[in-house]
C-alpha cells in the first residue's frame, strides 16, 4: 500500500494523540509507522514474514521488530524523567 494513502488514514487519529502527548503532563506518543513501512510503498512481509496477523493486528514478527525500538523508546524517556543527581 502507499505510504501516502496509509498517511491520510492515520492522519486524524495520529493529529489527535499528538494533541494528548502535548496537552497532557507524562504522556508520550510512540509511532512504529517509519518502522513498520520504512519506504514506499509499505510492504506487509519483511524478511518473508508477515507483519500483520489480519487487518489490525501486529503479527510476532512484527513484535519482535519494533521491541528494540520501542525498549530504546522507553529507557530515553525514563533517562529524561529522573531527576538530576544532587552531589
Amino acid at each position: 500500500m502507499p505510504q501516502g494513502q496509509l498517511a491520510s488514514l492515520r492522519a486524524a487519529p495520529l493529529e489527535a494523540m499528538r494533541r494528548l502527548a502535548r496537552d497532557v503532563p507524562n504522556v508520550s506518543l510512540w509511532d512504529p509507522f517509519p518502522i513498520l513501512c520504512p519506504a514506499d510503498p509499505c510492504d506487509a512481509l519483511r524478511a518473508g514474514q508477515p507483519l500483520f496477523q489480519d487487518e489490525d493486528h501486529l503479527s510476532g514478527h512484527a513484535n519482535d521488530l519494533l521491541y528494540p525500538h520501542f525498549r530504546r523508546f522507553l529507557e530515553a524517556q525514563r533517562r529524561a524523567a529522573r531527576p538530576p543527581s544532587v552531589p
